[in-house]
């Protein structure tokens, strides 16, 4: 089964909101805000706000989690 890169961005958005998971930080700089997904060229990746650190693959870990963030479950 295929995911879109709609539902990508959706599973980081949750992953990042959840408070018992760790989030995905910067890869340079661990101070740094969480990192945001974004869809470019057609792919979807992982961008520091603070700095240029991009993370161009998404764990897979994430894509599989079963989040529940206020009783809606992913």
């Amino acid at each position: 089964m295929s995911i879109s890169n709609r539902q990508i961005l959706d599973h980081v958005k949750r992953w990042q909101q959840a408070s018992y998971v760790h989030s995905l930080t910067c890869g340079n700089e661990s101070s740094h805000g969480d990192l945001v997904a974004e869809e470019r060229d057609g792919k979807v990746i992982l961008r520091c706000v603070d700095c240029d650190f991009v993370q161009e693959e998404i764990p897979s870990y994430l894509l599989k989690a079963k989040l529940v963030i206020i009783g809606e479950e992913l």
